[in-house]
């Protein structure tokens, strides 16, 4: 049973309760357990009152048969009793029955006429002016007993923000809308319940309740923006550069393409698309993006021949996937399981034995640094030694005398001979011990002598 069998058993079970006088609704109030009370109310209000229970009870929680069975019950007791067999009653208590059940269908006929008149003439006076504003075809218009019996349109689910995983997804959304078109009902109605979907703190519903002229085709587009869906030009170059991931498997690529190849041709059946695919175009494109995404080479090789078939479905399409990705991974497992690694047989050492092969190492590493150190100090003492060239010192510039060049590295020149220049105490520049070069005589230039270059002193400009 599905969820249209339990429409259609609604249906039943409420027609029939206007075939029932007062006191029959009362009985199969108290037989469904209505919580209010209906006495002293009028019939319609009775009847109203049911259908509420009956609505409460099929939206609750559980499986769709038991509610189908639940109905078929409600049903059978509402039906009248089968009289008793022909046998046991005479003729003539038999056609005073059949007139009395005559009496009782033309009564029952006219009651239901009367009611469905008026209904009807109360609901043309408060629809014509909608309907008239609408412009709604006449071919969509339905009568006031279709209208006053059919269950009122509901979008499952609720509209939040784009990316809540809890929420409802565009194309949900959409084909809710379009199951709800097929099934005749109005654009109104269904513009209500996508209004009545949207969350209540939401700015997306306070907007489009404001709005004033609100069709079906504008919310749509409206919609659209909310969930920042792409063009139909933008998914059909993703689905041509469509790949798939390290960490994805052939069959989950698979799903994914093919649900982005649904959304091209869904954005190409919009209204307001500039650019529009045709099947046959986006179903090429999806195979040859498909094969030359796959990672594996192998798999790819294999599928190949088949994806060249013309009338592939998607369910064939899947099963081959899944088995020659299950055969390949098979495969890959039975050769990984021939790699057998190195076996390293353990052995026992003493504890001693390491202590004494512990230090061993660490004055090893000892000496190997104290060589090191050694060599350093020699390249640095050979650096210092360096002289630099005579040709330098003799060079002269027209701009004054020789510059005096300054002893290099640490060490009077003696010491330096002698590889001593790192622990040297002697002057640097006269070789002499009780003081250092920047103190020494010798190294300070006479007063007098200057280089040609020097500042003007303010007594020069006298």
């Amino acid at each position: 049973m599905t969820t249209e069998d339990l429409e259609e058993l609604q249906f039943e079970l409420e027609s029939l309760l206007y075939t029932k006088n007062q006191s029959e609704l009362n009985e199969f109030a108290v037989s469904i357990k209505v919580d209010v009370e209906l006495a002293g109310k009028s019939k319609i209000a009775a009847t109203k009152l049911i259908q509420k229970s009956i609505e409460q009870r099929l939206n609750a929680e559980g499986e769709v048969a038991q509610k189908v069975e639940w109905v078929q019950n409600a049903i059978e007791s509402l039906k009248p009793n089968k009289p008793e067999s022909q046998e046991n009653v005479p003729d003539d208590a038999l056609s005073e029955l059949k007139e009395q059940i005559e009496e009782l269908k033309l009564k029952q006929q006219a009651e239901m006429d009367k009611m469905l008149s008026k209904l009807a003439t109360k609901t043309v006076h408060e629809t014509k002016h909608d309907a008239d504003k609408l412009e709604i075809p006449n071919e969509t218009k339905f009568s006031a007993r279709e209208s006053f019996l059919r269950r009122e349109f509901k979008i499952s689910g609720q509209i939040g923000e784009p990316g809540q995983t809890d929420k409802l997804t565009f194309v949900s959304l959409t084909h809710q809308i379009d199951s709800g078109l097929k099934r005749q009902y109005k654009e109104c109605e269904i513009v209500d319940a996508v209004i009545r979907a949207i969350s209540l703190h939401s700015s997306l519903r306070s907007y489009v309740e404001t709005l004033n002229d609100l069709f079906l085709p504008k919310l749509r587009k409206i919609l659209r923006v909310h969930y920042r869906q792409k063009s139909a030009s933008e998914l059909y170059q993703q689905l041509a550069t469509i790949f798939q991931h390290p960490k994805e498997t052939a069959q989950q690529f698979l799903l994914r393409a093919l649900d982005l190849r649904n959304k091209v041709g869904f954005a190409s059946k919009e209204s307001d698309c500039e650019v529009h695919y045709d099947e046959p175009l986006i179903q090429n494109t999806f195979m040859k993006s498909f094969e030359t995404g796959l990672r594996d080479d192998i798999l790819a090789a294999n599928l190949r021949p088949i994806l060249r078939v013309s009338p592939l479905t998607d369910e064939d399409l899947m099963r081959h996937v899944n088995e020659l990705a299950s055969h390949q991974a098979e495969r890959q497992n039975k050769l990984a399981s021939e790699r057998r690694l190195a076996k390293i047989n353990s052995c026992e050492v003493d504890d001693s034995k390491k202590s004494i092969n512990s230090n061993q190492q660490i004055l090893a590493e000892i000496r190997e640094m104290r060589t090191e150190v050694e060599n350093l100090k020699r390249q640095q003492a050979t650096r210092s030694d360096y002289v630099p060239n005579d040709n330098r010192n003799e060079s002269y510039n027209d701009r004054g005398p020789p510059k005096i060049m300054r002893f290099r590295g640490r060490g009077c020149q003696a010491c330096k001979k002698r590889k001593l220049g790192a622990t040297c105490r002697h002057c640097f520049a006269c070789e002499e011990l009780g003081h250092i070069a920047s103190e020494c005589e010798k190294n300070i230039p006479r007063q007098n002598q200057g280089n040609g270059r020097r500042l003007p002193q303010a007594w020069d400009r006298d």
